[in-house]
């Protein structure tokens, strides 16, 4: 007779005590759509045994560090990480906010302490499983037990569906994708809003940045939970294939697996999507690339859809959109504003005048305070350099003439309309306190290809320009970050891209610098990023170290090809200026090798005028991009680049 004690652990080994959270699939007969890969899995079934870490009170705010059950997978539990904040003193059942933090980031309390304040209980997940701040050795915190959906630990499954020891089923599967057990993490966080007391389960609003934008879209297009969106900097899908047919595209290579095309691309959950959603980011993101977004955005049956897109910036928002989603939550979550339409947006590519005319029409019901009209010839949506037209009120509607070099390059066009920001005391983490007195939504991006551009045969009116940046006082063409740190102030622009200002064969770049302090200039340069220009040609960041004696005066600095500096220490010279993406003008730059570049000292003080080019040939025939060159090995070396970058900076920023 067996004993007791021995039986019972042989019935414990034999049969587990917790069933698994989603039924056995078999090899060739998985999901192959949204709605088959994520019906089995309901968020509210299993108990989400929630255990508070920590708890403490701020400025009238109640945060909990805790963790909760995702599910079982393989026999284990997943377990997820968050921060928990509502005010302690309310009227009422609060909405709730999901906010998911991006890639190589970390949740954080600042962020659902900010929502708190602004009224919501918002819930912070970590899913990406760094400690969170506070978390001591041995506390709980987020532990994805038999599977992995990190970057640190399974960074490879972002892309793909194949098996390996962490996945959850042993032959090509969604889920094993990383995206498809964070989305089951983020539903079981709205189920943790619904089942708070403090909470109303009927408004429940999802926001995130760079991947966390990639998740918000994806649990908007799979949970009919959601009532309001707002991603960041992801979350626009693949490229279509009328964007890869465009010669000098910024399309990144196509995912080669039918399954993670059908389930896990992000523009399967867009045709999903009916709760009203926002979208912020930049002109130039890596990320959240500008034509995917408004091609595939096309698909979204939402009637409620709003844009809030920063001018020039690379993966970050501009202060007159960064509270543009605390809008979004306020109206569609709390009612007490109405947010103005998207801008109407019109061009005819041959006006009255024989150039492309531009016509934006914002919501007549809210008063404007100004109009940006903002065009390129530049295919490549990534490094486009986007001017800035003059623009003129006629009525309720706003126009703009756009100047062309030339009638065969493709057109493309969007605004930008400002308004006052409204009455609310609304606050932000401490890197991002308030919002100004101003905020700005976006028209959708209008794109003419080239053949289209040459059958209306505009005009070409535009002339090239040696005079690349007058005057710096207002910096409309470049975009400016860590203006409070001196030794990291950097100003950026795209602007030698456009054939305008494009640097002519054999010139010198100079500009005008008054500092009484005396000191050096350094200067950044990026050539043929992506290899946009082509493989064969120099492809690198580059860089210039050009000192002045102290003076009262202005000084002229000259700059020659031949001078550039290799940020690598080993990338062969450029051979002219025409495949220049980006130009910078820093405090401070830092080598490979460890050589500091500047004075580490750009402040108010150092004055900028007339940066120009001198001498050299205009070349007749202007290099233009010329299509997507990179091997999916080296793109994801040069993206991952572009994460860290990013990641470095934000927590610069977040530091101050």
């Amino acid at each position: 007779m067996i004993p007791t004690r021995l039986l019972l652990s042989f019935l414990c080994l034999a049969s587990p005590l917790v069933a698994e959270t989603l039924p056995p699939l078999e090899a060739g007969k998985v999901p192959m759509s949204v709605e088959e890969l994520h019906a089995p899995f309901d968020p509210a079934k299993e108990p989400l045994d929630v255990t508070v870490v920590k708890e403490h009170e701020q400025d009238g705010i109640v945060v909990r560090r805790l963790t909760y059950v995702v599910g079982t997978f393989k026999g284990r539990k997943s377990v997820m990480g968050a921060f928990y904040a509502f005010p302690k003193t309310r009227e009422g059942k609060l909405p709730g906010i999901l906010q998911m933090h991006g890639g190589g980031q970390v949740a954080q309390a600042e962020t659902v302490v900010a929502w708190a304040k602004n009224g919501y209980a918002a819930i912070a997940i970590n899913w990406g499983a760094k400690p969170m701040a506070g978390q001591l050795p041995g506390e709980p915190g987020t532990d994805w037990g038999a599977v992995d959906a990190t970057q640190t630990g399974h960074n490879s499954h972002y892309a793909s569906c194949l098996p390996d020891g962490k996945t959850l089923d042993p032959f090509e599967s969604p889920r094993n994708n990383n995206w498809f057990l964070i989305t089951l993490a983020a539903r079981r966080a709205v189920t943790f809003l619904q089942q708070q007391p403090e909470v109303d389960p009927a408004r429940i609003g999802a926001t995130g940045h760079s991947m966390g934008g990639t998740l918000t879209v994806m649990l908007a297009g799979c949970d009919p939970r959601i009532t309001a969106a707002a991603p960041s900097c992801g979350g626009v899908g693949e490229a279509p294939d009328r964007l890869r047919a465009r010669p000098g595209n910024a399309a990144r290579p196509k995912n080669p697996s039918r399954i993670h095309t059908a389930t896990i691309d992000e523009t399967n959950y867009l045709r999903r999507i009916t709760c009203p959603i926002v979208y912020l980011g930049p002109q130039n993101d890596f990320n959240g690339l500008l034509d995917e977004l408004f091609m595939n955005w096309e698909a979204l049956p939402s009637k409620q859809v709003a844009f809030a897109i920063s001018k020039h910036l690379n993966h970050r928002q501009d202060p007159g959109a960064s509270f543009v989603d605390a809008l979004w939550f306020e109206q569609h979550l709390k009612g007490r504003i109405t947010l103005p339409r998207t801008p109407e947006i019109a061009a005819v590519l041959k006006g009255p005048q024989g150039e492309p005319l531009v016509t934006v029409r914002p919501d007549p019901g809210h008063a404007v305070d100004k109009v940006e009209i903002l065009y390129s010839c530049d295919p490549n949506g990534q490094f486009r350099f986007w001017r800035g037209a003059e623009v003129r009120r006629d009525g309720d509607a706003w126009l703009a003439r756009c100047p062309v070099f030339s009638a065969d390059l493709p057109l493309y066009f969007i605004a930008n309309v400002h308004y006052k920001f409204p009455d609310l005391d609304l606050a932000g983490p401490p890197w991002n306190q308030r919002p100004g007195k101003y905020y700005f939504l976006s028209s959708k991006l209008l794109a003419f290809e080239a053949p289209a551009v040459k059958a209306a045969a505009p005009v070409a009116t535009d002339t090239h320009d040696r005079l690349v940046e007058a005057d710096f006082a207002t910096l409309g063409d470049w975009y400016e970050l860590e203006r409070g740190h001196p030794e990291f102030r950097q100003m950026v622009t795209r602007k030698a891209k456009d054939p305008k200002w494009r640097g002519p064969d054999g010139a010198t770049l100079a500009i005008d610098v008054r500092d009484p302090r005396g000191g050096a200039l350094a200067l950044s340069f990026e050539f043929n990023s992506y290899r946009q220009y082509g493989a064969e040609r120099v492809s690198g960041e580059f860089a210039a170290e050009l000192p002045f004696p102290a003076s009262p005066e202005w000084q002229t600095l000259e700059l020659k090809l031949s001078e550039l500096i290799p940020v690598d220490g080993k990338s062969a010279l450029p051979e002219n200026w025409q495949t220049l993406c980006a130009l910078g003008i820093s405090g401070r730059i830092k080598t490979a090798a460890g050589k500091n570049l500047g004075a580490g000292r750009f402040d108010a003080e150092r004055q900028l005028r007339n940066l120009r080019w001198v001498g050299g040939t205009v070349p007749e025939a202007l290099l233009m991009p010329g299509g997507t060159v990179l091997d999916p090995a080296a793109r994801a070396r040069e993206f991952q680049q572009q994460i860290d970058r990013s990641i470095e900076l934000e927590n610069r920023e977040q530091q101050k």
